[in-house]
């Protein structure tokens, strides 16, 4: 009978323990999404969005406040929208590399910084944008040509691209984005002039040149190469806001290495791209829509750009197929100088940048759900042994 007892007691005293732990992952999960993520300088910001298909009904979920000197440049996402999402961001002003956990209510560090040097070829700018593999690994960019790899396990770069190696083709990128296993890059160049190179991001080589632009378009000399995307069909985009003074440069987006469609409605100093679910209603269909989101760096705002697919990738009237490149009107308005974005991972993001899977490539400190379930742990092992004194 003292057996059986000890027994049950032993069973409750475990159950209980798994109830807990049961209570605090139900805590932490949080429904509420963050529909985008917008670095503009001193800030990121995440922004909810309304039932899909309302447009411009985005409201501040968080904001990440950069520390002295910090100039938030760029951001990635990966993971599970709202429950267990990371944030990757590169600060430009301090060097430095970052991943930050959203839960749904918070924003917390995971880790501590990662140190960049300065880039002596870009007025100190480094790193410039950041992008995600499939594999869970970090790729960022800088001006002076480097394209530095961490893989998803380790802290110090696994791969570093500089451009000694590769006959400067690299040097002066800016933008990075990954589709399937293949990296594409835009190289700002001479005045009037800019490139994409892409590369193999399993057995990097020696870059080739996807795409070239010249001359000038609306008056502006071309070659101020920013972001690129790719949709769900698998075209890829790239944005160039041209050599033009502040608040007078319009920009545009090419498609495919030719720039078949230049989209240039509503556009004022593209930036970084994205591609997602729409949120604009279209022929009275709403939500199945894929657009390119971009960021207008001196227009403030964040544009949604028909790309004429659905979500599954097949052309499709109410998608806009009739009409593609054409401006659906802005998702976002009154911002300042937005340079970064990137979708929440799940149902909203569809292709490039954000992945199921990130890096953690970042020690973590351990934090105060960590410290729980140590000691709920702990408290069991306790609990059996004692158990164990009597049934001896």
């Amino acid at each position: 009978m003292q057996q059986r007892a000890t027994i049950v007691s032993r069973g409750m005293f475990v159950l209980s323990t798994l109830v807990v732990l049961a209570g605090l992952s139900a805590g932490r999960a949080n429904a509420a999404s963050v529909f985008v993520w917008v670095a503009s300088g001193s800030k990121i910001v995440g922004y909810t969005q309304g039932t899909n298909g309302t447009g411009n009904t985005a409201t501040v979920a968080v904001t990440l406040n950069a520390p002295t000197g910090g100039d938030y440049f760029s951001v990635a996402t990966a993971g599970t929208s709202g429950t267990s999402e990371n944030l990757y961001v590169a600060d430009s002003g301090n060097h430095q590399l970052s991943e930050w956990s959203w839960n749904g209510t918070s924003l917390t560090q995971v880790g501590s910084n990662v140190n960049f040097a300065a880039d002596t070829a870009g007025g100190s700018i480094s790193p410039q944008e950041i992008a995600i593999d499939g594999s869970g690994n970090l790729w960022t960019t800088s001006v002076d040509g480097q394209i530095v790899k961490y893989s998803s396990s380790v802290g110090s770069p696994s791969t570093v691209y500089a451009a000694g190696a590769d006959s400067g083709a690299l040097a002066g990128a800016r933008g990075i984005m990954i589709s399937g296993t293949t990296a594409y890059v835009t190289v700002e160049g001479a005045y009037g002039s800019g490139s994409v190179y892409d590369f193999s991001t399993t057995s990097p080589g020696t870059p080739a040149l996807y795409a070239s632009v010249s001359g000038t378009v609306g008056g502006q000399e071309k070659g101020q190469m920013r972001g690129a995307a790719v949709d769900q069909a698998g075209n890829i985009y790239y944005a160039d806001s041209t050599w033009g003074a502040s608040g007078t440069n319009q920009g545009y987006i090419c498609k495919s290495a030719t720039c078949t469609t230049a989209f240039t409605t509503g556009l004022n100093g593209p930036n970084e791209l994205q591609t997602g679910l729409g949120t604009f209603a279209a022929s009275g269909t709403t939500y199945n829509c894929d657009v390119l989101y971009e960021t207008n760096y001196y227009g403030g705002s964040i544009e949604e750009i028909a790309t004429g697919y659905d979500t599954g990738g097949v052309s499709h009237s109410h998608c806009g197929n009739a009409s593609e490149g054409t401006s659906l009107g802005n998702f976002l308005t009154g911002l300042t100088t937005p340079s970064g974005i990137a979708l929440s991972p799940g149902e909203f993001a569809l292709g490039g940048d954000t992945v199921p899977v990130g890096p953690s490539f970042f020690t973590p400190e351990p934090g105060t759900f960590a410290l729980m379930i140590g000691a709920l742990l702990l408290a069991l092992g306790i609990g059996i042994r004692a158990q164990r004194r009597q049934l001896q």
